[in-house]
């Protein structure tokens, strides 16, 4: 027997959870997939996700590249049509059908609402939708050239980080020198706590330079 019911707390958590404990693929069209999308609906090996990932949709922050890899890596068939504006998430034998984009915006912010159903006939009708736009799977390097055109959008609903206010901007000028030993040992130690903590180890690589004045930076500042 079908079942319908209107969900209008906890979208998230109960989202995320569906996806966690499906034992099937899950097929989803959703428009943004922002960052920490990949947290927030951790698709597993197998589903499809259809979104738009267009250069305005880029441009605008709306769709992350990174986190489109990382399901594209967790083995996820990832499709795009611009202009996309649905957001019909298939999990196991249930459909969600409402207003909410994978966002942490969404997810921290925003007042969603998912019409819930597990009606044979309504499941089926979204499959075959989202399917009839999946033609061109993309692939790592058509993700990767994604990230020239992607602009962070100014929020997503992440953590406060109450260091924000204070943050500051340095422009520092750099010259080519040879370290000291002493030097060198300091930087060794470094680079041993700064590989161990980076995220995306593939994707990403430790630099480092030396500084020597007084000014001390801290969490939140951006150097250039």
């Amino acid at each position: 027997m079908s079942s319908i019911n209107l969900v209008t707390k906890n979208i998230w958590p109960e989202l995320t959870n569906a996806v966690k404990a499906t034992r099937v693929k899950s097929i989803v069209a959703v428009a943004y997939f922002g960052q920490n999308g990949a947290n927030i609906l951790p698709l597993s090996k197998g589903s499809i996700l259809l979104v738009d990932a267009s250069i305005r949709a880029l441009k605008r922050g709306n769709t992350c590249p990174d986190e489109l890899l990382k399901l594209y890596y967790n083995g996820v068939h990832i499709y795009s049509l611009e202009n996309l504006h649905s957001k019909l998430y298939v999990i196991g034998k249930t459909l969600y059908c409402g207003s909410a984009n994978v966002s942490g915006h969404s997810a921290k912010h925003l007042k969603e609402t998912l019409l819930k159903t597990t009606d044979e006939n309504s499941v089926a009708d979204a499959i075959k939708y989202i399917k009839s736009f999946c033609r061109i799977e993309l692939g790592d390097d058509e993700i990767t050239r994604m990230m020239k055109f992607y602009n962070p959008p100014k929020f997503f609903g992440g953590p406060k980080n109450e260091n924000n206010d204070k943050a500051e901007f340095h422009i520092c000028k750099l010259m080519l020198i040879e370290y000291s030993e002493e030097e060198e040992e300091q930087a060794e130690k470094g680079r041993e706590v700064a590989n161990k903590n980076r995220g995306a180890k593939s994707r990403h690589r430790v630099d480092e330079f030396l500084w020597t004045r007084e000014i001390k930076f801290k969490k939140g500042d951006t150097i250039l």
